[in-house]
């Protein structure tokens, strides 16, 4: 004990400084564990933050043109993500992800395969440096229509995007527990099976393929006769047509059909389209096609008509 004392008072001041040391460093060690504690939770703050901040509301893009109705609230973020998500792709040139984000009803219809897919739609609409912008369009129970609006980027090519820009209609509709893209103005298939028949043919409306600005009739159609008939002479553009609620007609485009799509045979049984121009509203559905030029070859000057109610 003796000996511990000697040695503490000859060396007291080295023993002092060693016990100041060990507490300075353990200060130290204290105040450097407290900055960096304070800085991560500072760095975390700012990082929700920023998250928060970095949150899209498409609010403002749900808001429809025609209808002045808005996106149900709970799909608002959901469709304007889906919209985003097919549209960077697409800017950013990368086709077989935007293909992903089609609906199955369109790739059938449309766009069978990936390659079809990047050359009838993304090579003439994307190709370049392009910006975009999308606002609802329409809102008809399950089908939400959105305008997009598809420009050069303003950064990179120096033009002006308030004239030249590329429109195209989507439409977001259900398909299992998702949301997939109608694209090129298509809106939906319709599934109608309506029929009626006059003395000389049977008829029957299968599907409607409705698109922005027109809709495609398929029809199955049945000569009930053994005369060559007609199912319109051509003679005039207003004799087979769509009628509207506001009973507006909407003439067939049949110009674009060919000659032997519009004659049946004896007893023949065929498919044919009719093209019409008739522009989507949601709120005056079509509710029956007409046929009013319907001939026999034997005696052209006497026709018959057929209406379908749809």
């Amino acid at each position: 004990m003796h000996n511990w004392i000697r040695y503490y008072y000859k060396n007291r001041l080295k023993i002092w400084a060693i016990i100041l040391g060990i507490i300075f460093v353990i200060v130290l060690i204290q105040i450097f564990n407290s900055f960096s504690k304070n800085k991560r939770q500072a760095e975390a703050k700012e990082i929700e933050e920023k998250q928060h901040e970095n949150v899209v509301s498409y609010n403002e893009e749900s808001k429809s043109i025609t209808t002045g109705e808005s996106v149900n609230k709970n799909y608002q973020d959901q469709f304007g993500t889906l919209l985003d998500s097919f549209l960077t792709a697409c800017i950013e040139h990368k086709p077989e992800k935007a293909y992903t984000y089609l609906s199955t009803e369109i790739k059938d219809l449309m766009y069978q395969t990936e390659t079809i897919f990047e050359e009838s739609y993304y090579k003439g609409k994307f190709e370049g440096n392009k910006q975009y912008s999308f606002q609802s369009w329409s809102v008809n129970g399950n089908e939400y229509v959105y305008l997009v609006k598809i420009f050069d980027n303003m950064l990179a090519t120096g033009t002006s995007s308030e004239t030249n820009f590329i429109e195209d209609y989507i439409t977001i509709v259900p398909e299992e527990d998702t949301f997939k893209v109608n694209v090129n103005g298509f809106i939906t298939r319709k599934d109608e099976y309506k029929e009626n028949e006059s003395n000389s043919i049977f008829a029957e409306v299968s599907t409607v393929d409705i698109y922005i600005e027109k809709q495609i009739y398929t029809l199955n159609l049945k000569n009930k006769t053994n005369e060559r008939i007609m199912l319109d002479t051509r003679k005039s553009t207003k004799t087979t047509y769509l009628t509207d609620g506001n009973n507006v007609k909407t003439y067939a485009l049949l110009y674009e059909n060919k000659e032997e799509d519009l004659i049946l045979e004896p007893q023949e049984s065929k498919t044919i389209q009719i093209k019409f121009n008739e522009t989507y509203r949601n709120d005056l559905p079509i509710k029956e096609i007409t046929f009013s030029n319907i001939v026999k070859e034997s005696n052209l000057n006497n026709s018959e008509s057929l209406t379908i109610e749809l």
